[in-house]
């Protein structure tokens, strides 16, 4: 019978028995320490949850910098992915490849620093992406160019100065985007191109001094923006 009790264990991956009827799992052991052949026998696993060791909350030296490669590609089936506090300061190309059903990915409060090019790859079913509370100071279009299922993007408390023009014109389905608390003091006309479907924009906690109106010109006019001060004719909520 499957049980879809929550399941937790700290172990190491020698000691782990992987039992198949686990579908959702816990694990409190260091990046560094697993290997994709650990999850192989997970094949009802549904939500993977990756937190910090003992070690690696005391000790950032001991997490790994990256995710391991293809550490993901035999969770074929898993839904819901979350990576907290890992000190994870890079997201490598292909970093999730196999997980073609995943549909909720959850990297915050980590220390990502650097999105490269294919970092999201096989990730077709993706909706909802957190990036909350990281290091990133810059938002490209390359970054979420290949999650065109996207639905709902959280980029709050990082240090994000710059969004360059279009970087989220392929995400034609987003409907919230958190941007708040970063270091955004400009919004150029063509920022958030593409996003007709939008119906909420958090930029609360930003140092804007240089908006032109035209930034929201895409946006649906019912479309609700969270932001500490009105900006031409667009109604704001505080």
């Amino acid at each position: 019978m499957t049980r879809s009790i929550y399941q937790q264990f700290c172990f190491e991956p020698a000691e782990f028995e992987r039992p198949k009827e686990i579908r959702t799992l816990q694990i409190e052991t260091p990046l560094h320490h697993l290997k994709s052949d650990d999850f192989r026998s997970l094949t009802s696993l549904v939500e993977l949850i990756l937190v910090p060791s003992p070690q690696e909350s005391t000790n950032a030296q001991s997490s790994a910098e990256l995710i391991p490669p293809k550490l993901f590609q035999e969770l074929k089936g898993l839904k819901k992915l979350r990576i907290l506090g890992k000190h994870i300061k890079v997201l490598a190309a292909d970093t999730f490849e196999g997980l073609a059903s995943l549909i909720h990915l959850d990297l915050g409060g980590n220390r990502i620093s650097e999105i490269k090019p294919r970092a999201f790859c096989g990730l077709p079913k993706l909706s909802i992406l957190s990036l909350s509370h990281n290091d990133l100071t810059e938002v490209n279009r390359s970054f979420f160019e290949l999650l065109p299922k996207l639905t709902r993007l959280d980029l709050s408390g990082n240090k994000i100065k710059l969004i360059a023009d279009q970087s989220f014109q392929v995400n034609l389905h987003l409907m919230s985007l958190n941007l708040s608390y970063n270091k955004i003091a400009e919004l150029k006309p063509d920022v958030f191109a593409g996003l007709g479907k939008l119906n909420a924009l958090t930029l609360t906690g930003n140092p804007l001094t240089r908006v032109q109106e035209s930034s929201f010109n895409e946006l649906d006019k019912r479309a609700v923006i969270f932001a500490d001060r009105p900006f031409g004719s667009r109604h704001v909520l505080a």
